[in-house]
């Protein structure tokens, strides 16, 4: 792998499908007297990680647009909410879709616990670690490390 390969990201990416909601933010300006809801998007997650996501959506977004998002994790009752830009989006070959990465610029303290803790929960199921002291050490690891990315 070459120096210009290397992986940057800090954190691991979790394969993860959840629906997602985005609004481009430039576009809500421009038409500031229109129905807000018309420019909410549906799109859906190929993967996440405290850092940001990839999303699936139906049309290129521009780099550096800047989107609100709504995550619908499944064990939650309200989205977790956070403000992201646009690092790249590329065709998906033929499938009428974009994979869009998405860096979270903005998140609440509230929703990025949540998220973390979501995260961690996955990667306890996905390697099936099943001793409640190992769930519990596990979790607080990934915690600990995700918040210390926050500061």
């Amino acid at each position: 792998m070459s120096s210009m390969e290397k992986e940057r990201r800090k954190f691991p990416r979790l394969d993860l499908n959840v629906s997602v909601k985005y609004k481009i933010l430039s576009d809500i300006e421009k038409h500031v007297f229109q129905d807000f809801g018309s420019f909410v998007k549906d799109a859906t997650s190929r993967d996440i990680s405290v850092e940001g996501i990839c999303i699936k959506t139906g049309v290129q977004l521009d780099l550096n647009t800047v989107v609100a998002l709504d995550i619908y994790f499944p064990e939650i009752s309200e989205p977790i909410r956070a403000l992201g830009r646009v690092m790249w989006s590329k065709d998906m070959e033929g499938a009428g879709e974009f994979s869009c990465g998405v860096e979270f610029v903005a998140i609440k303290d509230k929703y990025f616990d949540q998220m973390t803790q979501l995260i961690a929960e996955y990667y306890v199921k996905k390697y099936s670690i099943s001793t409640e002291t190992d769930k519990e050490g596990i979790k607080d690891i990934f915690l600990q490390l995700f918040r210390s990315s926050k500061k």
